[in-house]
C-alpha cells in the first residue's frame, strides 16, 4: 500500500487501478481536517495518542484524473492524481473497442437499420479478433476496387452529354425589343407617347391613347442541370468521399496496430488506394455541370433516366451499393467510450453479442429493433439505451432482449405480472424475456461483470451471489420464472454451470461460442415446449 504525506508533497505520483493508497496529514491543534476526492468526503482513521490523520482510498476501476482537496481549517490544498489502467486492461480496451466496431457493423447489416435492401451476412465471431481488417477490406474492395472505375467513367460520360430539363425564367427587357406580350405580367413602368406612336399597339393596349410600358417581362425556357438525377449523383460523390476518408483513417489505425507484418502491408496498400480514389472523386466533383446542382432532399427511387441510360444506371448502382454496405458513423457515442469506463464498454459489447446471436437464430423473424438508427447522411448509428433493444418472433413465442430492465417489487393486488419477489428492485444488465401462449413467460438473464477474483481466472464470490439473487427473486404472479442466470466476465476459462441453473460464462472477442450455445439451447427448449403443448392440446 502506498503511503503519501500530504503535508510534505505538492504532487502525487501516478497510481494504478485497484492500488490502495493511504493519505496522511499531521494534526494541527484546534484545526479540523477534511479530505474530499472528486467532491466526496472521506472518513479519516484516528488513533488515540497518534497525531496523524489517515485516509485510505482505493480508486477501483476508475482510471482517469481525480481531484483531491484537503481542507485544513480555512486553508485549502488541491492535488491532482492520475489513475492509470492496468496494462492488461489497456490491451483489453483495444480488443473490445475494435471488436465492438466489427460486431456493430455486422448487426447493422443484418438488421438493415435505416437502409433499404441492406445485406444480411452471417456473423462470424471467430473472425472478430484484434487486428482482423475484415470490415476495412470489405468496404474498400466493394466500393473502391470493384466500382470506382466504372463510376468515374459513368460520371465523365454524363458530363459530356448531361440530361437537362427546361426551366421557365422571366427576364426584363426594353419594350421596343419585346417579341411577344404577356398579358399576365404587369408592366414595370410607363412613358407618355404621342398618339401617332405605334397606333396598332396603342389601340390594343391603350385605345384612348396615353402611356405605354418602357419595359416588358419576357418568359423564356433555358436548359437547367439541377435535376433529381444530378442531385443523386452529387450526393453519391460526397458519400464516397466521406467513405474513403473513413476507410483510410481506419486502415492507418490498423497499420499502426499491426506493426510490420503482412497485414500492415495490406493496410498500406489500402491507404494508397484511398488517396488515389479521393483525387479522382474530387476531380469529378468539380465538373462544371454539377456547379449549380442543389442538395438531394430525399431519395425517391429510380427514375426512367436512372433505369434506361447506361451511365446514369451505373450511378444508381453505386448509390445502392453504399446503402447496402453501411459504414457506421465514426463519431457515434458508442465508439467514444474512454478507457476509464472499461466496465461499461464491456457491458455494451456483451449486449451486442447477445443481439447478434438472436439475429442469427434460424426460423426466428425480427419483429422490431431499437439498436440501429439513422445517423449523419443516412449512415447507421448503434444505440444501446435502457429498454427493449430487439424483438424476434416465431409463432407462438416472442423473445424480447431488454437492457437494464427494472423489476420492481410486486405488491399485493398489483396488476403487474412480472417483477421482484422481494422488497428490492432488481436491475440485471441483459434479459431475454420469452412470451408465449396463455401468458407463459420464460426468462434468461445475463449480467456483465468486468471483475475477476484474486487468481484472475474467475468471477468473485460476491458477483456470483448476484446471479443467485436474480435467479430466485424475479418472478410472475408470485412464482420465480427465471430459467437461468449467468455472469459474463472477461477471462480465458471454461464455462461454469451449477445445478441451480446459475453459472458464469467467460466472454471475450474470439471466444463467444459458449454464449451462443447457452442461448441456442434455451431457445430450442422453448420451441420443444411449444410442440409438447400442441400435441397435448390435440
Amino acid at each position: 500500500m502506498l503511503v503519501v504525506a500530504l503535508d510534505s508533497v505538492h504532487t502525487l505520483a501516478d497510481l494504478e487501478e485497484q492500488q490502495m493508497v493511504e493519505l496522511t496529514h499531521q494534526e494541527q491543534p484546534g484545526v479540523w481536517l477534511r479530505l474530499l476526492i472528486d467532491g466526496l468526503l472521506l472518513e479519516p482513521f484516528l488513533h488515540p495518542g497518534d497525531p496523524t490523520w489517515r485516509w485510505r482510498w482505493n480508486p477501483g476501476a476508475a482510471s482517469g484524473v481525480h481531484l483531491i482537496t484537503l481542507h485544513v481549517g480555512e486553508d485549502e490544498q488541491a492535488l491532482i492524481v492520475r489513475v492509470l489502467p492496468r496494462m492488461l486492461d489497456r490491451e483489453r480496451y483495444e480488443v473490445l473497442l475494435h471488436d465492438l466496431r466489427l460486431a456493430a457493423r455486422d448487426l447493422a447489416l443484418m438488421l438493415g437499420g435505416a437502409f433499404e435492401d441492406a445485406s444480411a451476412t452471417p456473423y462470424l465471431p471467430q473472425s472478430s479478433q484484434l487486428g482482423e481488417p475484415r470490415g476495412i477490406l470489405l468496404a474498400y474492395y466493394t466500393l473502391f476496387e470493384q466500382r470506382l472505375d466504372l463510376f468515374i467513367r459513368a460520371v465523365q460520360q454524363i458530363a459530356a452529354r448531361p440530361r437537362d430539363h427546361l426551366r421557365a425564367e422571366s427576364e426584363e427587357i426594353p419594350f421596343g425589343q419585346a417579341r411577344t406580350l404577356d398579358a399576365s405580367a404587369p408592366p414595370l413602368s410607363f412613358e407618355q407617347v404621342p398618339p401617332a406612336f405605334a397606333p396598332q399597339l396603342q389601340e390594343a393596349i391603350r385605345p384612348g391613347g396615353g402611356v405605354l410600358p418602357t419595359h416588358s417581362t419576357q418568359r423564356r425556357s433555358r436548359p437547367n442541370m439541377d435535376t433529381y438525377e444530378h442531385r443523386l449523383l452529387k450526393r453519391t460523390i460526397d458519400l464516397l468521399l466521406r467513405r474513403v476518408q473513413r476507410i483510410e483513417s481506419a486502415a492507418k489505425e490498423e497499420a499502426e496496430r499491426s506493426g510490420t507484418n503482412r497485414r500492415a502491408a495490406e493496410m498500406q496498400r489500402i491507404i494508397a488506394g484511398c488517396g488515389a480514389a479521393a483525387v479522382q472523386l474530387r476531380e469529378v466533383r468539380s465538373l462544371a455541370f454539377l456547379r449549380d446542382v442543389g442538395e438531394l432532399d430525399a431519395f425517391r427511387g429510380p427514375t426512367p433516366v436512372l433505369q434506361r441510360d447506361a451511365a446514369y444506371r451505373e450511378v444508381y448502382r453505386t448509390w445502392m451499393t453504399l446503402r447496402r454496405e453501411p459504414l457506421l458513423a465514426p463519431d457515434a457515442p458508442l465508439f467514444q467510450i474512454p478507457i476509464a469506463e472499461l466496465p461499461r464498454l464491456y457491458e455494451l459489447w456483451c449486449a451486442l453479442q447477445v443481439a447478434l446471436v438472436l439475429t442469427c437464430a434460424s426460423g426466428w423473424v425480427i419483429d422490431h429493433q431499437e439498436l440501429i438508427g439513422d445517423g449523419v447522411d443516412g449512415e447507421p448509428v448503434v444505440h444501446i439505451e435502457p429498454g427493449d433493444l430487439l424483438r424476434i418472433q416465431r409463432d407462438p413465442w416472442t423473445i424480447v432482449l431488454r437492457y437494464q430492465p427494472r423489476y420492481r417489487r410486486l405488491h399485493n393486488g398489483s396488476r403487474a405480472q412480472l417483477g421482484s419477489l422481494d422488497r428490492h428492485t432488481r436491475v440485471p444488465d441483459l434479459v431475454l424475456e420469452a412470451h408465449g401462449p396463455d401468458n407463459a413467460l420464460r426468462l434468461l438473464i445475463f449480467d456483465a461483470k468486468y471483475r475477476l477474483d484474486a487468481d484472475g481466472h474467475h468471477v468473485p464470490l460476491d458477483a456470483l451471489a448476484e446471479a443467485y439473487a436474480y435467479k430466485g427473486s424475479i418472478g410472475q404472479l408470485g412464482q420465480p420464472c427465471v430459467d437461468a442466470a449467468f455472469l459474463l466476465y472477461p477471462a480465458e476459462a471454461h464455462m461454469e454451470q451449477y445445478p441451480s441453473r446459475v453459472g458464469a460464462i467467460p466472454l471475450m472477442p474470439g471466444a463467444s461460442s459458449s454464449l451462443a450455445d447457452v442461448i441456442t439451447h434455451w431457445m430450442v427448449g422453448i420451441e420443444q415446449e411449444s410442440e409438447v403443448r400442441s400435441q397435448e392440446s390435440e
